[in-house]
């Protein structure tokens, strides 16, 4: 490895991890005379990157100290108590309030480690572990969603969401596509990092990543519709020819309540609500008794 500033090139790869999702790992990968990154890398550390980086690359630094935290060597024994090595504990059954709590560490660390890797710094890892296998092109729109509801030949009901950046279709399913961060929620499809727009949870756009849509079972589709699709039509534009789709206005729900205090000072809240969830900001008023 020669580790002079112009002969080296520091690499955050993303990588998936069969039991804590998409990961990023930090490297350093040599260049030839002609710039071009080689296959001699190696794995950045807090304690190497300072001697290898110089000045060069001296901006990197945090980026590649938040990274480490969450290499499992590191963040398991941290957060998980367990007699097992990290490697071993991983191999084992792993309960969902582990994952969860090992994924939010994780995510914590990447959303802020991701505003911190300029253009041309972020690649795919390749199968073979090399770290600088495709650059990552991050995009800088946000992704949005229009859903649709179709019914199949048997009568079935489909939806999926028609994924847009700006006037692009997106695909996901036909590429490598994964979750990376939930709060902003970012994904990864092919090489291009995408952002989604914040009223688009990423729980929403999770099951299209790997399949074109979610079919609902008849015996399933009077809850589905209550549950959820309720609340799609509230928030996202949706296109349908599997149901009607009709805008009624209810009128909230209007009280008065007037309480009093030790003190004998009045209070009056006016409290509005729909389908018996507050529809919009109390409004409160106070007065003290005139005999007070």
């Amino acid at each position: 490895m020669r580790t002079p500033d112009q002969d080296i090139w520091p690499v955050f790869s993303f990588y998936n991890h069969q039991v804590l999702g998409t990961m990023l790992g930090a490297y350093v990968v040599v260049k030839d005379a002609q710039g071009t990154l080689t296959y001699d890398f190696r794995k950045l550390y807090p304690v190497n990157a300072q001697s290898l980086f110089g000045t060069t690359f001296a901006h990197l630094f945090q980026a590649v100290e938040e990274v480490y935290h969450t290499d499992p060597e590191q963040l398991i024994p941290r957060l998980i108590k367990s007699r097992l090595k990290p490697a071993a504990f991983l191999q084992g059954p792993v309960t969902t309030e582990q994952k969860a709590l090992l994924r939010h560490a994780i995510e914590s660390r990447l959303q802020r480690v991701l505003t911190q890797i300029p253009q041309g710094h972020l690649f795919l890892m390749g199968s073979d572990g090399y770290p600088a296998w495709k650059e990552v092109i991050v995009e800088p729109g946000q992704v949005r969603a229009r859903f649709h509801f179709r019914r199949s030949d048997e009568g079935a009901l489909r939806y999926f969401p028609l994924l847009n950046l700006g006037e692009e279709v997106l695909k996901p399913f036909k590429e490598e596509s994964y979750p990376v961060t939930s709060k902003p929620g970012r994904i990864l499809i092919g090489e291009r990092l995408c952002t989604l727009h914040p009223e688009l949870e990423i729980a929403k756009v999770k099951p299209f990543l790997a399949k074109p849509f979610l079919e609902v079972s008849p015996a399933s589709e009077e809850v589905f519709m209550d549950k959820f699709v309720t609340g799609l039509l509230a928030k996202f534009p949706v296109k349908t020819d599997a149901f009607a789709v009709e805008e009624i206005y209810e009128e909230p729900v209007s009280q008065l309540w007037v309480t009093q205090d030790l003190h004998e000072r009045y209070s009056l809240t006016l409290e509005h609500t729909y389908r018996g969830r507050p529809a919009q900001a109390q409004k409160r008023l106070v007065w003290r008794s005139s005999e007070g």
